[in-house]
């Protein structure tokens, strides 16, 4: 499990270095603070994502780890994994004129995420029983919880795949981006090409079965804790003890930038 949490860290770091100079006074961090928070945003990601109960987007022995590698496009894109998007802080936190929060930049506006049916796994209907439907969240919620935010963001994410099924899969975010099938091309496009641009080049280094057995509660594998991981070319993260960053200075590779650009 920390392997794929470091596999996480090396995505983020790689794209928004812990010691980026941030111009918003809201945004400003230590490089300490925002390497702890990275930790953080890992953590909450494998946990909604490689939670069974919740939704993956792709099937197969590697599904829930691609999903992951998705969520955190979508996050790159949505708000630079910073600070203030992250909790919430000040105006120049929330997109759509205010209407989007958190990481993910789920539009509430004043109001809540779709109400979702846990009996059926999906979102609710208004023919629903009421005892399978869990109230949305606000976008106060969502920035005071981060694993609110990611799992938002994940049944949007599905849902906007499902929409689309027909479509290429680079298409297949544009529900998420735009609200619609026939919108939010470019936009779709960048998420999910990161994301397929990032897991051809570093896989996860765990099958979703192994992090799951983890999870249940089996016999984690022994790692010894300044083994180094393969990330990608221009970044090095040990994995312990937390904060001990290490970069060097080879350039991130075209992989990271989104096509078109």
């Amino acid at each position: 499990m920390q392997l794929v949490i470091s596999w996480f860290l090396s995505f983020i770091v790689a794209l928004a270095p812990p010691d980026r100079r941030q111009y918003l006074p809201a945004a400003r961090e230590s490089t300490e603070e925002a390497s702890a928070r990275y930790e953080g945003i890992s953590n909450d990601v494998l946990e909604v994502v490689y939670d069974r109960s919740n939704p993956s987007i792709f099937k197969g022995s590697d599904g829930r780890a691609k999903t992951a590698a998705l969520v955190l496009s979508v996050m790159w894109f949505e708000s630079q994994f910073r600070k203030d998007v992250d909790f919430g802080i000040g105006d120049r936190s929330r997109g759509d004129n205010g209407k989007s929060w958190c990481l993910m930049q789920i539009q509430t506006g004043t109001g809540r995420t779709w109400a979702w049916n846990a009996a059926k796994g999906r979102f609710a209907v208004p023919t629903d029983p009421p005892g399978d439907v869990v109230s949305g969240w606000t976008g106060e919620e969502l920035a005071n919880d981060r694993k609110k935010c990611v799992l938002a963001g994940l049944r949007i994410m599905k849902m906007s795949f499902d929409a689309c099924a027909s479509m290429p899969v680079k298409d297949r975010l544009r529900v998420y981006a735009s609200g619609s099938c026939e919108r939010g091309a470019r936009e779709s496009n960048h998420r999910v090409g990161l994301a397929m641009r990032w897991y051809a080049a570093h896989p996860s280094p765990a099958n979703d079965e192994a992090v799951l057995a983890e999870l249940d509660g089996e016999q984690e594998p022994e790692i010894d804790p300044m083994d180094p991981v393969v990330l990608p070319e221009g970044v090095a993260v040990a994995l312990a003890p937390l904060g001990r960053w290490q970069r060097t200075s080879a350039p991130v590779v075209d992989f990271l930038l989104p096509s078109g650009l």
